[in-house]
């Protein structure tokens, strides 16, 4: 697992994972929607997330980004319900295989670390898979300089891991068979494997009808 330590924070480590279609692949054609979750916070003040601003990298001949969304179904975590909150801010730009997006909630300490919940969907990505790609996918890049999660004292660095940066999301022409699942044999094979057997029987007939004649 990689572990994140942007600076010395008494939080605690929030945990980032991907949250990909239950199929585990896409076939072509298909709109794809993918998640960034974050697990494992609240229960300490200052422990909720107020900004993160990430890099995330993606195969352009097998996708076409389409859009993005912060939180999930309408729900945003970083835009919360109160009396005079400060604006959320937030941007999602894509450069070509690259999508450079930040969110920067105008929310108080106090309503953070009430409301926002411990586990959250944070980021919604849509994509177009475009071509067949069995090694495609979609990284989230934790080296970049520019990485970044703040909490909600004062934008504090927060402390993060993440297990797998990369999410593989291949791109089929048609559904592949279930694992351990041996595709049956098309119709036509069958009937050309008996075909053969035939006519081996009939030849080694033929060959042990000429040894007795002679």
């Amino acid at each position: 697992m990689l572990v994140l330590f942007l600076a010395t924070n008494p939080a605690s480590a929030a945990a980032l994972s991907w949250v990909s279609p239950s199929t585990g692949y896409a076939l072509v054609g298909d709109t794809v929607e993918v998640a960034l979750a974050f697990d494992g916070l609240g229960g300490t003040p200052g422990n909720a997330v107020s900004y993160f601003n990430f890099n995330i990298g993606y195969d352009t001949s097998a996708f076409q980004f389409i859009g993005g969304s912060f939180g999930s179904n309408g729900y945003n975590p970083l835009d919360l319900s109160e009396a005079t909150p400060m604006e959320f801010t937030s941007d999602i730009v894509d450069l070509g295989g690259l999508i450079n997006l930040f969110a920067l909630s105008g929310n108080s300490q106090g309503v953070l670390d009430t409301l926002q919940p411990s586990d959250f969907i944070g980021l919604t990505l849509h994509f177009i898979a475009l071509a067949v790609d069995p090694a495609a996918s979609i990284t989230l890049d934790v080296t970049d300089p520019a990485f970044y999660v703040g909490s909600s004292d004062n934008y504090a660095p927060l402390p993060v891991s993440m297990a797998s940066p990369s999410l593989n999301l291949p791109v089929y022409a048609s559904a592949p068979p279930p694992i351990g699942v041996v595709p049956e044999p098309a119709m036509a094979t069958l009937l050309m494997i008996g075909l053969m057997g035939l006519v081996r029987q009939r030849r080694s007939r033929r060959i042990s009808s000429f040894d007795c004649m002679h």
